[in-house]
């Protein structure tokens, strides 16, 4: 139950790590600014947009695999890992359209929570993926080849 907790809790973890440690170092975003902003939009956004359709997909799924997931506590844990995601993707976003509308990276605070939020976004994808490939590599429903 210990690592359980833990797994909930290191995406917000290490994103205040970042954002604490960029904001104490007064990290500063370069000259093209725009162009990462622009492009992390895009990332957030796709982001956003797979896990979202994944989590659409992964609740219809009635495999084996899925009824048993069902029959556990863990679907809630699950959905809450696939929820976490979307919403880091899209807060990820939002931040960069911020940022590039009202001109932000020049401001440490703004570049702080920009690193804060992209951490905590790839550590609930991390997150996400490894439970994943957990559950969907039940090795009782593998054929066997021989």
């Amino acid at each position: 139950m210990k690592s359980l907790r833990m797994e909930k809790r290191y995406p917000f973890i290490i994103a205040a790590i970042c954002g604490a440690g960029s904001w104490l170092c007064r990290l500063e975003m370069e000259a093209n600014a725009a162009q990462t902003l622009a492009a992390t939009v895009s990332l957030g956004a796709i982001t956003s947009g797979f896990v979202g359709t994944s989590l659409s997909i992964l609740t219809s799924l009635n495999s084996p695999i899925m009824q048993r997931i069902r029959a556990t506590p863990y679907i809630v844990i699950l959905k809450q890992y696939l929820g976490w995601s979307v919403l880091a993707g899209i807060v990820l976003s939002v931040i960069s359209i911020a940022g590039l509308f009202f001109n932000f990276p020049d401001e440490p605070l703004f570049v702080a929570a920009w690193i804060s939020t992209l951490a905590f976004c790839v550590c609930c994808l991390y997150r996400l993926c490894r439970t994943m490939l957990e559950v969907f590599a039940d090795r009782e429903n593998v054929p066997h080849r021989g």
